[in-house]
């Protein structure tokens, strides 16, 4: 039996992330002792972390849920650096940019902040780990996009 419980702990603000967690992901096989698995893990978080952020699903579906959430993120640093490219090319201010798109309830501000790539452990790791998975799967126009966030992040060379 395996459980799959990925951390989703920020550089510098892990025991905050720890104490009060967006989400909680549990996955585990859906088989009768899967299952008496997740709820001994679930038990657990619920010392501390409401219940309607505890969420159970299957394996794969965790798993895939980490990956896909970093690599979302790591696609907005990837957007906002090629939008201050452009913005060099043109004299308009990529903070002024960011702070308008940012204000779009649909984006928000988060992650606007363009730099000189990622950062952090993770980012990287999981688009490319992604990129792996579509590949095995024989996904390649879906590991192919999923390349194409790391460059604009100068991680080229690590493709």
């Amino acid at each position: 039996m395996v459980l799959s419980n990925p951390e989703f702990l920020a550089e510098g603000t892990a025991i905050k992330d720890l104490k009060n967690p967006d989400r909680v992901l549990i996955g585990g096989d859906d088989t009768p002792e899967g299952q008496k698995a997740v709820r001994a893990l679930c038990a657990v978080y619920e010392h501390w972390v409401p219940s309607e952020k505890i969420i159970t699903t299957n394996t794969w579906s965790s798993e895939l849920s980490k990956l896909a959430a970093n690599a979302f993120l790591a696609q907005r640093i990837s957007s906002i650096n090629s939008i201050s490219a452009l913005c060099e090319a043109t004299g308009a201010d990529v903070e002024e940019v960011a702070r308008a798109i940012g204000m779009d309830q649909r984006i928000g501000n988060k992650f606007l902040k363009a730099s000189v790539g990622f950062g952090g452990s993770c980012f990287q790791k999981d688009v490319l780990n992604l990129v792996y998975l579509c590949e095995v799967l024989n996904l390649h126009e879906v590991a192919k996009y999923w390349q194409q966030v790391c460059i604009p992040s100068g991680l080229v060379s690590s493709l």
